[in-house]
């Protein structure tokens, strides 16, 4: 049985963490980190406006020219951030409930793209509907997208760790 071979772009052999280093690095992270600060402290400190919305848009989908920002751009969904940007949507109810109809509303959420020779209906999906309730919930909740560095995750796994350890304790009183 042969095994996969991991090659560094000057075609030697490597170990697997040095070809995902090397090829990493020539491609640049997709997302502005000073961004994502500024819109995380936002979502901790009040409600976010509609301006914030549309700003979280175009963070997820690297919308960083007026150009990219518009319907009928791949891998933009702005029609749907713009539906969030008239909405105003609230971090659902602690509730696992709550949370799963936020989701199943948001990432089912269609929109067509309209190109010259096709139109192609999409979906807002999973990664942009956690970013949305990632947002809503002030960091609570993760962002599921492998694109998104772990910057968008260390709140969750704090608050999920504690909410662990309450529930642990308060079974061991009963």
């Amino acid at each position: 049985m042969s095994s996969f071979k991991f090659l560094i772009p000057e075609v030697r052999d490597g170990a697997p963490q040095d070809w995902l280093r090397v090829w990493a690095s020539r491609y640049p992270p997709d997302y502005d980190p000073m961004e994502y600060g500024d819109l995380i402290q936002i979502a901790k400190g009040k409600s976010l406006s509609a301006k914030d919305f549309e700003r979280i848009g175009k963070w997820k989908d690297n919308a960083n020219s007026e150009n990219r920002w518009r319907p009928h751009v791949a891998s933009v969904a702005y029609q749907i951030w713009m539906q969030a940007t008239e909405e105003l949507p609230k971090c659902p109810d602690g509730e696992e409930s709550g949370v799963a109809a936020f989701l199943n509303d948001w990432s089912g959420r269609a929109y067509t793209d309209l190109y010259k020779n096709r139109r192609l209906e999409k979906h807002f999906g999973v990664s942009r509907a956690t970013t949305l309730l990632h947002f809503v919930s002030g960091g609570r909740f993760p962002i599921f997208d492998s694109r998104v560095p772990a910057m968008a995750r260390p709140a969750f796994r704090a608050t999920h760790r504690s909410r662990l350890s309450a529930k642990k304790s308060s079974v061991l009183r009963k």
